[in-house]
């Protein structure tokens, strides 16, 4: 598997065709979230799906890095992934969704991704439910989330997010951040067996409360 930064450095070259709005959004979402975790844990082969996949940096960071992944990114904002498309289209499929409403004929994934997402859904537990019954038995889900603790974290976070919202550079029902406990109970809930559930002290986005959970789906 290749690096993680030799990766980033091919999807930040990729991102430098949108100019200067190219460059500072991906630097934004690389210096600002633990996206280094997510290849070590998914599988370097297989069909992954990555749900709420924006502009398409981590699907391009985890095919980039493993060739034997198939990435399929799903998001409801028919400009991003109109983005997605055009900046790393030849690295990974990208597909406007509707959560409610998934388009049909998906390939069953050996592992999901939700990153940052779930706290901008407005039923998250009904998308958990989507992912396990489109997860292979014994698939993996790997969710970052953002905890309700350090509050310091939590409330600088909060103005984030409320920020991008109103801008309209995300789209989102109200934000609501969850403890590690609601999150793994809803993991639980959806036919999951939480393998992994942790506060990440990490150096990228030192502001951000995050959370990582690594979940198997139970078989039979």
């Amino acid at each position: 598997m290749r690096p993680v930064r030799a990766a980033f450095d091919v999807v930040r070259q990729r991102a430098a065709r949108d100019g200067l709005r190219g460059r500072l959004r991906v630097w934004q979402r690389w210096t600002g979230t633990p996206f280094s975790v997510a290849g070590e844990i998914l599988p370097e082969r297989g069909v992954i799906l990555d749900l709420g996949c924006g502009f398409g940096m981590l699907s391009a960071l985890l095919a980039v890095q493993a060739p034997g992944r198939e990435l399929l990114g799903l998001d409801v904002d028919a400009a991003k992934v109109g983005r997605a498309r055009r900046l790393f289209g030849d690295l990974a499929r990208f597909e406007c969704a509707d959560f409610a409403r998934m388009p049909p004929g998906l390939p069953r994934a050996d592992a999901v991704v939700i990153w940052d997402v779930l706290h901008h859904v407005a039923e998250p537990a009904a998308l958990l439910g989507w992912a396990a019954r489109n997860l292979k038995p014994g698939g993996v889900l790997l969710l970052k989330e953002n905890d309700v603790v350090p509050l310091s974290k939590r409330l600088v976070s909060e103005a984030v997010e409320l920020v991008a919202v109103g801008l309209d550079v995300t789209a989102s029902a109200p934000v609501r951040f969850r403890s590690r406990v609601e999150w793994s109970d809803m993991l639980v809930d959806a036919g999951f067996e939480v393998l992994r559930a942790e506060h990440l002290r990490a150096r990228e986005g030192f502001f951000v409360p995050h959370s990582l959970f690594v979940a198997r789906l139970r078989e039979g």
